[in-house]
């Protein structure tokens, strides 16, 4: 049996995931979670860099814009 490691994500990085997925921007993110739940905009853009920098330290997403 193969074993792996899984990841498991709460709604908004779920939401997230899917943006990236459909290539948004950081900022196309920020609008999509904004859309979806509510947050303000400096939680939303601070959360969403925290989410992209530490699925990049997981090797998880490779070549993205965070910027630091």
């Amino acid at each position: 049996a193969q074993k792996g490691v899984y990841y498991g994500l709460n709604p908004v990085a779920a939401c997230v995931w899917d943006g990236i997925a459909a290539g948004q921007s950081e900022d196309e993110l920020v609008a999509r979670v904004l859309a979806e739940f509510e947050v303000t905009a400096d939680r939303a853009r601070e959360d969403i860099h925290q989410l992209l920098t530490h699925l990049e330290q997981y090797g998880l997403l490779v070549g993205s814009t965070v910027e630091p």
